[in-house]
């Protein structure tokens, strides 16, 4: 037989753990079930610049960049643009492809680069070395 004094203090114990059980329950809805990240991204060429310039994926990701500038042809080029110098005043700096991708975008034309090692990789428009844009593969 279990001595009274124990049997009420595993009694309590037990109400205890209960009460902090239930009161210990999340409140609200269950969080929401993580989605895996896109496999493509898509990025505008649009009045004559990459939008958005700057994009964040992840290994194995497919960029398209989809030229939406009517009239106008553009590139999607690894590297860095140059610079235009001024005639007799100074001299421009040359595009720096670095081979990485390099697609033609003709009026209403897209290309297609799958990244798959990580890194920085900035690019620009042949055509137009202003225009400028960063894949960040993570």
């Amino acid at each position: 037989m279990i001595p009274l004094p124990r049997l009420v203090s595993t009694a309590a114990a037990a109400v205890l753990l209960a009460a902090c059980a239930t009161s210990s329950a999340p409140e609200g809805p269950a969080p929401a079930v993580a989605t895996a990240p896109p496999d493509s991204v898509a990025v505008a060429v649009e009045n004559i610049a990459f939008k958005p310039a700057e994009i964040r994926v992840l290994r194995t990701t497919e960029v398209t960049w989809t030229n939406r500038d009517a009239g106008v042809r553009h590139t999607v080029t690894s590297g860095t643009g140059g610079t235009n110098g001024v005639p007799g005043v100074t001299d421009g700096e040359p595009n720096e492809p670095t081979g990485v991708f390099d697609g033609a975008l003709p009026e209403d034309g897209t290309f297609s680069h799958t990244f798959n090692d990580t890194g920085t990789f900035a690019y620009f428009c042949e055509v137009h070395p202003s225009m400028r844009g960063t894949v960040i593969v993570e």
